[in-house]
């Protein structure tokens, strides 16, 4: 009974990493290239909205304080937790593997220099 029970937990969490992946894989296809993608909520749920060049206030997109982003931009791309780019941004390299969660983010642009 106890190598059936192992066994079984053993095949769930396989299945929990096989799902894992597949999420990350899909959420990299949903955000199309040459775009930023922003979620509302983590692992690439709620909200979505992508941007080319940026937003200083994430509430016309109805993103405001997304937590999870996702990056096939060409370019490194600068979150900033206030609106018009304001407070210390947080920057997401060129094209990210898959996605990650960011503190809440108000604006986006690229970064300069």
């Amino acid at each position: 009974m106890r190598v059936f029970k192992s066994a079984a937990v053993l095949a769930a969490s396989i299945a929990l990493l096989t799902t894992g992946f597949a999420a990350e894989a899909g959420a990299q296809a949903a955000c199309p290239a040459g775009k930023i993608c922003l979620y509302t909520g983590a692992n690439s749920t709620g909200r979505m909205a992508t941007f080319t060049w940026g937003s200083p206030d994430l509430r016309g997109q109805g993103v405001d304080r997304a937590i999870w982003v996702v990056s096939n931009h060409p370019r490194g791309m600068c979150l900033y937790p206030g609106y018009n780019y304001t407070g210390w941004p947080s920057s997401v390299g060129e094209t990210v593997a898959r996605g990650f969660q960011v503190s809440p983010t108000s604006s986006v642009k690229p970064c300069t220099g």
